[in-house]
């Protein structure tokens, strides 16, 4: 699964990603960066639970935030609108 889809269903996600930390997603408790040379999954990592997302973060990720998101970027520009 991909970032968002895996975090937004409330799965762990273990990444080489480290621009994941960058995210609104990103908490300690939900995502774990790997070296790639190197993996290692912590064993606190698998039994500490799973810190929610706080509701602003949900509704942005939600197809409703992604679309209201969407919608709201530009206007269009009425001289150029196809009639």
């Amino acid at each position: 699964m991909r970032t968002i889809e895996t975090l937004m269903s409330n799965c762990k996600l273990v990444t080489t990603n480290r621009h994941v930390r960058e995210s609104a997603l990103y908490h300690p408790s939900r995502v774990h960066i790997i070296d790639r040379d190197d993996p290692q999954i912590p064993e606190e990592f698998l039994r500490q639970p799973f810190e929610p997302h706080p509701a602003d973060v949900r509704e942005r990720h939600s197809i409703r935030g992604w679309a209201a998101e969407l919608l709201s970027l530009t206007e269009p520009d009425q001289r150029t609108a196809p009639v």
